[in-house]
């Protein structure tokens, strides 16, 4: 019965409240933030102004992003110096350290911006074996891992007499001849990918 009294309360209360504020995931805004203006849509376009508006260091953060964008595919050193400065000085505490850990590691930053080279595939490579090895987790052991990891190698194959002889002693009956397979005569193998051993 309290229950019922109180719950109406609570929706006259949220009637009365003017609409809140519209809430917006990090990731969302940060997309917005750092998307190039010519492939902004006309709704994006609009929300990226009210999000200005509440955030006012919003124009400036974005327009840092879109200069780092710009100063990596320039492939010009130069240019990538002069945004680490102006990301330093621009009283941003996310961007600041983020230029701060750029200038740790300059030689590697000018010589990711100069370079056409990439260690994407490297990368690609690892996250493909940590990807298999978190699949495989307790269910088997390095043998397993290492066939799923390296590509597939073919043993040697045995020449006709040997695969022959090697059916034979399994006791099985037929085998499979390559069509590939010469007679002894020289003169190719019938068509017949199955052959009868029993004779």
């Amino acid at each position: 019965m309290v229950a019922k009294f109180v719950s109406v309360w609570r929706r006259r209360a949220s009637l009365s409240r003017p609409d809140r504020s519209q809430r917006f995931a990090p990731k969302q805004v940060t997309i917005l933030a750092t998307k190039s203006p010519d492939r902004l849509s006309d709704e994006q376009r609009v929300l990226l102004e009210k999000l200005s508006i509440t955030c006012p260091e919003l124009p400036s953060i974005r327009a840092l992003a879109l200069e780092f964008r710009e100063a990596l595919a320039s492939k010009n050193s130069r240019q990538m110096l002069r945004w680490i400065q102006n990301a330093k000085q621009c009283g941003i505490g996310s961007m600041v350290r983020f230029a701060f850990g750029l200038q740790k590691d300059l030689a590697a930053v000018l010589a990711a911006v100069e370079t056409p080279w990439s260690n994407g595939q490297v990368e690609g490579q690892v996250n493909r074996l940590k990807t298999l090895k978190r699949q495989m987790y307790g269910r088997a052991g390095f043998s397993l891992l290492r066939a799923r990891v390296l590509p597939y190698a073919p043993t040697r194959r045995l020449p006709f007499k040997e695969h022959h002889e090697l059916h034979q002693k399994s006791g099985r009956t037929r085998f499979r001849v390559p069509k590939s397979v010469l007679l002894e005569n020289g003169s190719p193998a019938p068509p017949l990918s199955i052959v009868d051993a029993a004779h």
